[in-house]
């Protein structure tokens, strides 16, 4: 396991040229890896810029830098590899992530929010081609469902119907190509998903609960959290953990449509074994995660929108695709 086998694959997910201009944006969690990506490129003959948020002054930062969003005006690829940064009051998805990632159509642009070493040594090792065949095969066979159903001996069962008209995202990590779809473009990859409809039954969270909460709370799975849900929305929250509870009960009232569910996603990555409390690495897991909050209208379609997102995984879930079992208690049948 190597931070260099991991630029490698990362330059190889980018398809870099020797003719792009990279704009790399990092901070003080992550050097190593920004330094070795810089000097990768530059061997190879890319012109290359990077920029630590940290120097911008205190995180979460409430904009974008203007030097950063000048580099972005003359720019092929960008990275972004930068802590997951949220408060009360700012939360970077808002004033730095997106912002990036709408900055252009011209610009290929790769996110990687909350990257740690250890997510670079855990999911960026294994064969990327392997990776991007096998969430085609996922994508080709849920694309197009019109209903899902998520069981699980922990007590998840929960139905979620789908729109034709929103676009499911194959989110494999095969970046070579400009994309069709703006800010769908993480990486590590291996998951692919949508925003459902509806969703509507119970949806207990055993792994990782999402945006700053996964820094704080890490795995969960001896005090999980258990989602009711109606009407596409979260109505209820139970959790043995009261301090967990009653700030996700404060998170969904961020705006009216914070208590919404915005994402239905299925992680593809069967080389991982364990969760590392880390949303970034975590939801790629093979499992089904959802999220609360924005369903990124700008990649799925989806007609409404919220300044929050939070993701919820379920471990070892069953999953019925319009009555077609594609899962077994965590395991990719396909």
């Amino acid at each position: 396991m190597s931070i260099e086998r991991a630029v490698e694959h990362i330059l190889m997910s980018v398809g870099l040229k020797p003719t792009d201009r990279l704009v790399i944006v990092g901070d003080d969690a992550i050097v190593r890896a920004t330094d070795e990506l810089e000097r990768r490129a530059r061997a190879l003959g890319a012109r290359c810029v990077s920029f630590n948020l940290d120097r911008f002054g205190p995180r979460p930062l409430p904009r974008l830098p203007d030097e950063v969003s000048r580099a972005l005006d003359d720019c092929d690829v960008v990275l972004v590899m930068v802590r997951a940064e949220a408060d009360d009051r700012v939360n970077e998805l808002q004033t730095v992530r997106r912002p990036i990632a709408l900055h252009s159509d011209s610009i290929k642009h790769v996110n990687m929010p909350g990257v740690t070493y250890e997510v670079l040594e855990s999911a960026m090792q294994g064969d990327p081609q392997e990776m991007w065949a096998f969430t085609r095969r996922v994508f080709d066979a849920i694309r197009g469902a019109r209903e899902i159903l998520v069981t699980g001996a922990n007590g998840t069962d929960a139905r979620f119907r789908f729109d034709p008209r929103r676009r499911w995202v194959c989110s494999s990590g095969d970046y070579r190509e400009r994309f069709v779809v703006k800010g769908s473009n993480n990486l590590p990859g291996a998951e692919v998903y949508t925003a459902p409809a509806e969703a509507d039954g119970t949806f207990v969270v055993d792994g990782v609960v999402g945006d700053h909460f996964a820094h704080r709370y890490g795995v969960i799975t001896a005090t999980p959290v258990t989602l009711e849900l109606a009407g596409g929305r979260v109505r209820r929250i139970r959790c043995a953990n009261a301090e967990l509870q009653a700030g996700l009960e404060r998170y969904i009232r961020i705006d009216e449509n914070a208590d919404r569910i915005g994402e239905f996603a299925v992680g593809t990555n069967r080389g991982l074994t364990r969760l590392l409390g880390n949303m970034l690495h975590d939801e790629k897991f093979p499992s089904v995660h959802i999220a609360a909050g924005s369903p990124y209208p700008h990649v799925t379609g989806a007609d409404w929108d919220s300044d929050a997102h939070c993701d919820f995984i379920t471990l070892a879930p069953n999953v019925e695709v319009d009555g077609r079992r594609i899962m077994e208690a965590g395991r990719h049948l396909l």
